[in-house]
């Protein structure tokens, strides 16, 4: 079990890096991309320099494919493997679909129902398909994204199967969980301000699993570096574990490493020092 690191100075390390490090699993919100969500060349030059080095690179984000397209360049979209929706949709290095979930239609439509009778004015929305939807009433509270979801009547959204819903707002977190939480995977995340859905048995780590499978490679060979929740379960599966120093003090808890932070190009300087050590 790894020691607690609460406390620790970023940059500090408790473990060396192993050598026979062969992918790279990285977060995009709070990790990878910065305030601005934008990922820095100079950490874009590192995933470069270590994907030509060998070593696979796996993007492992809540966010839906046109979100990461159009958030990161070209250069770095052509090489890296995919975890999309919190491990929902999972696609390797040439495009290939390895796996896609969803909730099933009569789940969502419960869970819907349960959140509208709780709280009438709580946003909801859905992923279903790369698309966005969401509850007319509460569509202005999706206002602080950079796209606006496309707004559909309750009956509407009780009729699909989404790879992942989301509700504004935690207070009703504890409610889902006790009702709902043997049939899908609740997460509580950004800062208690998000309610995130996904399939039962879905995660980032389910995700990492199946592409692991695909490629033939061990979690043990995988470095995570994440910030929030959902990477808790990352953290416990992989080989060397890296947070930001922006990171929750769960996630800094069982870090083997806390980098510096999202704005100051923490992932670039973890990658820059293993791409020194290889020569």
């Amino acid at each position: 079990m790894r020691k607690s690191v609460c406390g620790r100075e970023p940059n500090d390390i408790s473990r060396r890096i192993p050598e026979a490090i062969r992918a790279i699993a990285i977060d995009l919100d709070g990790t990878l991309l910065d305030s601005r969500k934008e990922a820095s060349p100079r950490a874009v030059r590192a995933l470069q320099r270590m994907h030509a080095a060998g070593v696979s690179v796996i993007v492992a984000t809540a966010r839906p494919p046109r979100s990461v397209k159009a958030m990161l360049p070209g250069e770095l979209l052509d090489l890296c493997g995919f975890l999309f929706y919190n491990g929902a949709m999972v696609v390797d290095e040439r495009g290939a679909l390895l796996h896609e979930a969803a909730i099933p239609r009569e789940l969502a439509a419960a869970i819907i129902d349960f959140v509208v009778e709780r709280d009438p004015s709580a946003p909801v929305s859905l992923e279903v398909r790369d698309v966005w939807y969401a509850l007319e009433q509460g569509l202005s509270e999706w206002g602080i994204a950079a796209a606006m979801p496309e707004a559909r009547r309750l009956d509407e959204l009780r009729a699909m199967s989404p790879a992942k819903m989301l509700i504004g707002g935690g207070a009703l977190y504890p409610d889902l969980t006790e009702a709902f939480g043997g049939k899908a995977n609740f997460l509580l995340t950004d800062g208690g301000r998000l309610i995130q859905i996904m399939p039962a048995g879905v995660s980032k780590e389910s995700g990492l699993m199946r592409w692991c499978s695909a490629a033939g490679i061990s979690p043990a060979a995988v470095m995570v570096f994440g910030d929030d929740v959902n990477d808790l379960g990352l953290f416990r599966l992989c080989g060397y574990t890296v947070a930001m120093g922006n990171a929750i003090d769960e996630l800094k808890a069982i870090a083997d490493e806390i980098t510096d932070t999202n704005d100051r190009d923490g992932v670039a300087k973890v990658l820059e020092r293993m791409l020194a050590k290889k020569g």
